[in-house]
């Protein structure tokens, strides 16, 4: 008998997959595990094709001689190297990609939302320190606290007002 190979769809948490397979001579079924899909995929995909190709797989198994010590290690040997990686590196390499795939979709993520604009600017932002008296800063965190706002929208409502109301000759330096 020759082995069928073919591919098996399936949607997963919203997710469109596509797993390629192989069922050998025995009724071994070996899933393409190379795009390191979760193994909850890969189970989902071991479930759709069992059950896509019982007969096909019940044939071959029963052709084989049953409980041969030979095919229960063969199959141990298959169902290792199916199940996961084979050595630390391979681990590694797999939790690399999902970090990878993870940064991929925050990406994107804040790629979106930057394109969308955000706030618009009330004007240009500079960068001051400034000194005053201490009860004058008393009266700012009181008004931060009562207000709920944070402290430069105190100040820059108090600078506002200030100008707006031409409390200062602002072009003659006061």
């Amino acid at each position: 008998m020759e082995k069928i190979t073919g591919k098996v769809r399936l949607q997963y948490q919203k997710k469109k997959y596509t797993v390629a397979y192989e069922i050998d001579d025995m009724g071994i079924v070996c899933l393409d595990k190379s795009k390191g899909f979760d193994n909850e995929v890969y189970e989902r995909a071991m479930l759709k094709i069992m059950a896509e190709n019982e007969s096909v797989i019940d044939d071959r198994w029963g052709k084989g001689s049953k409980n041969n010590d030979e095919d229960v290690t063969e199959i141990e040997k298959v169902t290792k190297n199916i199940d996961g990686p084979k050595n630390e590196k391979d681990e590694e390499i797999l939790l690399l990609q999902k970090k990878l795939e993870e940064l991929e979709r925050e990406n994107e993520r804040l790629r979106q939302r930057s394109s969308r604009g955000g706030r618009p600017s009330i004007g240009e932002t500079r960068k001051v320190s400034l000194t005053l008296p201490t009860h004058i800063w008393r009266d700012i965190d009181v008004a931060v606290r009562v207000g709920k706002m944070k402290q430069s929208e105190v100040l820059r409502e108090m600078i506002v007002r200030a100008h707006e109301a031409q409390v200062f000759n602002w072009k003659d330096g006061f």
